[in-house]
């Protein structure tokens, strides 16, 4: 695939392919890998699918694979006519799409994150639990289970959006269920509380999380991230896009519209900034007056109060 990207970033360089970009300042995208899959960006127009098609050409012919027209699809943003559609569809020879289907198993979402949008979710721990036949399961393996397989399946999740309140708590329930035997619609006795259960061994829980916390977790991971990893991607888009500004510490402000992701890291924001502080060292990045430097509040803080 080196090769593909090679053939790209020279077509890039003689401002043949016209990647895209979220936002004004944002870095341009012309591709993304993964793992299994690729996905190309570029400006919808039919030279630019020209321009494509003789990338993957190139690069066919000179690694001997072959582009799958069956699993390959085109995703057109909303504002492209019927006919530019229908022209760059038949150029490339692939079939248009509406829906970007899933990535690890998440569907890509382009609605408002709900408990119904993320019912799938919700669906894959019923099936694993389904699959398990509860009677058959000592309390030590029904509780390890829990914390091995269940709560792995909606990490993934977790670390991009933030979940309704009501399907972390459908979750929750579906953990206790399992891990006090219950089967069939027959309720059981919990003999501990959720909370005793979600509480640090050595304080006399049994080290479970509550996935509402989780979830926030991840969501705070990714804030720090915005502060001390300017160099990733998502990180160079994110912050154009939602003008966090130049300086280290990013500005970070609810929007009316806004993506998912964002939405999710705005009230993970509010417990992060407060724990985060400079290292004085020389000085010279820091705002004497309103940067936090201190044990505390800042300078100007306590000088107005």
């Amino acid at each position: 695939m080196e090769r593909l990207f090679h053939l790209i970033k020279i077509a890039e360089d003689h401002h043949l392919w016209k990647p895209i970009k979220l936002s004004k300042k944002g870095p341009p995208l012309s591709h993304l890998a993964f793992a299994d899959d690729l996905i190309l960006f570029s400006e919808a127009s039919l030279d630019q699918a020209k321009i494509i098609k003789a990338c993957l050409d190139n690069f066919c012919h000179s690694s001997g694979m072959k582009v799958s027209t069956e699993k390959t699809r085109i995703f057109f943003s909303k504002n492209i006519g019927w006919s530019v559609k229908n022209e760059i569809s038949s150029s490339l020879g692939f079939q248009r799409t509406d829906d970007l289907g899933k990535y690890l198993g998440i569907k890509l979402h382009h609605e408002r994150v709900s408990k119904r949008s993320l019912q799938s979710v919700m669906d894959h721990i019923n099936r694993r639990l389904s699959s398990w036949k509860t009677k058959t399961l000592s309390f030590a393996g029904r509780l390890t289970l829990t914390k091995s397989v269940l709560a792995t399946i909606p990490s993934y999740t977790m670390q991009i959006v933030l979940l309704p309140k009501q399907l972390c708590d459908d979750i929750d329930k579906s953990y206790r269920s399992f891990i006090w035997g219950q089967d069939s619609g027959k309720r059981r006795i919990h003999a501990l509380t959720w909370e005793t259960l979600c509480k640090p061994k050595d304080d006399g829980g049994l080290g479970l999380r509550e996935s509402r916390k989780v979830n926030t977790a991840f969501m705070m991971k990714n804030c720090w991230a915005l502060c001390s990893q300017p160099e990733k991607l998502w990180v160079r888009v994110v912050r154009a896009k939602y003008a966090c500004g130049d300086e280290s510490i990013p500005v970070v402000n609810k929007r009316s519209v806004a993506s998912n992701f964002w939405r999710g890291i705005c009230p993970a924001w509010v417990e992060v900034q407060p724990q985060i502080a400079w290292n004085v060292r020389d000085g010279l990045l820091i705002k004497f007056w309103i940067d936090r430097w201190l044990p505390s509040k800042t300078v100007l803080y306590k000088v107005v109060v």
